[in-house]
């Protein structure tokens, strides 16, 4: 009855507006057609609309319990291959009983309610255990392995797409917000193909072309914060900014929707439906969604964000479209030439591909662009928060960058942004900041990955089918590796350290990840921060607002209730 239910999406249920309006109260407008109704009811002999509806009632009702008997299976299965694993390796595991932060915990399950607390845990695990690599029950019972040691971190990174895999769960998570045939989510020659033909909009050159994107938006957001000082109450003093994360947030979002869509003027109504899909963190909520069932259909924060991600996916069809035939009425434009990523999308081809599979189809166009938004706006925009954060309560660090930046400015005179923003990607300090803030406030602190053979992992085999957690933000803040001062913030340490140059390289790139699956889209991320951070403090002087208690919140470890305070910066 599943498989049916689903596999017919065409038609509503014919013609009754009371029968339609409750499914689409019930959102199973996509699940139920007349024709299979109908086909029902005539075998039973109950074709009255009456009738029809007791149906749809049972229908539901069935896949309802299929569901929840899908779920009671997964939680058996759970805890059958935790005991197997438990018995099968040598692997040490989470204590059936232990203390974590003053509460007690059972049966090998840890907290992962939020970031600060995964790292925290296994940092402790990790000192306790004395192993990189230990055992221990994520959400409903999942069997895992985590992994906090540098070698066997990079081991997956660089085994990732052969004998690593993302799990079903992660794809299911992220396909309705990305689509299934995103760079993140296809594997095998999918995959390099996709590289291949993306790989070119993404290089510095291509990047730099689009600098006054970063330049134009951080002047905006400077000239607001001027306009917000100089009509202040306190005669220009100092002010306060509230919800910094959320100002940022809306800042990357803007720099990456204009990268896509060039300075194309987008509806009110599509604006507001990238602030519903963009400006909130729900990555939790989006984990439980395939886990729970009919948890998409029933929570409203889903429930809208689905609408309004599927407003933006037709939106970007629509002016993908736009774009095609506006090719055909003139001359292709050249690649060196493309006004936004939409335009290099669609001009780039694969030399190592022939006929059509040479160039991106229009939906594979769309899912790139909306993997843009999903990888990078959020994630960038609380690297940005979390290093305001750290420059306002590290006044020394901040007047040695403000130092490094007003040097920077005066040596020469810029003739574009482009080479203004090329000189500013080398400057040596900033690139520090940004190194020791993604080190300390990672938004991707940990990775989930399973493998698809019999793997070692320090000794120990790991049987095929189990999933790996890489605990990138324990590795970060290791001691083993910084030493006593591992939770400081210390931009110093990637100048003068006694960590080897290759292995700071390689720590510097690893919350981007390793190997053939890094994140392509890197180089913007980091021209973001380094773009607005040093707008901003070139102009103000940045303080922590007393009255706020910053909390990192979240899988992402959004800078939940961060404000500052800015005042006009004296040279």
């Amino acid at each position: 009855l599943e498989s049916i239910l689903i596999e017919k999406t065409a038609n509503l249920i014919g013609n009754s507006n009371k029968l339609k309006s409750i499914v689409v109260k019930m959102d199973f407008q996509s699940l139920v057609t007349h024709d299979i109704l109908k086909t029902y009811c005539s075998r039973t002999q109950i074709c009255t609309q009456y009738g029809i509806m007791n149906v749809l009632v049972s229908l539901v009702l069935c896949l309802i319990a299929l569901r929840v008997l899908k779920f009671c299976f997964r939680l058996l299965k759970n805890q059958y291959r935790w005991k197997t694993l438990v018995n099968s390796s040598t692997f040490p595991k989470v204590p059936d009983t232990m203390i974590i932060h003053g509460l007690l915990h059972t049966r090998g399950f840890y907290p992962v309610n939020s970031i600060s607390q995964q790292i925290r845990t296994n940092l402790q695990l990790q000192h306790d255990l004395k192993s990189g690599v230990f055992l221990y029950r994520f959400v409903f019972g999942d069997a895992r392995v985590s992994i906090c040691s540098m070698e066997s971190i990079r081991k997956v990174m660089l085994l990732d797409g052969t004998v690593f895999v993302k799990p079903q769960s992660v794809i299911e998570t992220f396909t309705p917000l990305v689509g299934a045939q995103s760079v993140l989510l296809v594997t095998g020659s999918d995959h390099k193909r996709l590289r291949r033909i993306m790989h070119p909009s993404f290089r510095i050159d291509s990047l730099m072309n689009s600098s006054f994107i970063f330049e134009n938006r951080s002047s905006l957001l400077v000239s607001e914060w001027k306009s917000v000082l100089e009509n202040s109450k306190t005669n220009g003093d100092s002010v306060s900014i509230h919800d910094l994360q959320k100002i940022l947030s809306q800042v990357a979002l803007d720099m990456i929707r204009f990268y896509v869509y060039g300075a194309r003027e987008i509806e009110h109504e599509i604006t507001k439906a990238f602030q519903t899909v963009f400006l909130e963190e729900i990555t939790a909520l989006l984990i439980l969604s395939p886990m729970i069932p009919f948890f998409s259909n029933i929570h409203p924060k889903l429930r809208q964000r689905s609408r309004a991600l599927a407003a933006i996916r037709k939106y970007t069809l629509n002016v993908v479209k736009e774009r095609k035939n506006l090719r055909r009425s003139r001359d292709p434009i050249d690649s060196e030439n493309a006004s936004d990523l939409l335009d290099l999308l669609l001009n780039a081809k694969d030399l190592e591909s022939t006929g059509s599979h040479a160039y991106l189809t229009d939906k594979e166009v769309v899912d790139q662009a909306l993997t843009m938004f999903s990888a990078g706006q959020i994630t960038t925009a609380i690297t940005m928060s979390w290093g305001m954060f750290l420059l306002a309560t590290h006044p020394r660090v901040q007047l040695k960058l403000y130092e490094e930046l007003s040097a920077f400015v005066t040596e020469k005179e810029f003739r574009a942004a482009k080479e203004r923003m090329e000189c500013m990607d080398k400057l040596p300090y900033l690139n520090a900041v940004l190194r020791e803030t993604l080190r300390l406030y990672t938004p991707v602190a940990f990775v989930t990955r399973q493998n698809v053979e019999e793997v070692e992992l320090e000794g120990h085999m790991l049987p095929a089918g189990y999933n790996v957690s890489l605990q990138i933000g324990a590795l970060l803040q290791s001691e083993s590796i910084w030493g006593s001062d591992a939770s400081e913030f210390n931009p110093e340490r990637w100048i003068k350290s006694t960590v080897s140059s290759e292995q700071l390289e390689l720590l510097a790139m690893i919350p981007f990840f390793l190997g053939t699956r890094n994140c392509i889209g890197r180089k913007f991320a980091v021209l973001e921060f380094k773009a607005v951070i040093s707008s901003i403090l070139q102009e103000f002087s940045v303080q922590i607002d007393p009255s706020c208690e910053p909390k990192r919140t979240g899988f992402l470890g959004f800078a939940d209730n961060l404000s500052i305070r800015i005042s006009k910066r004296n040279p």
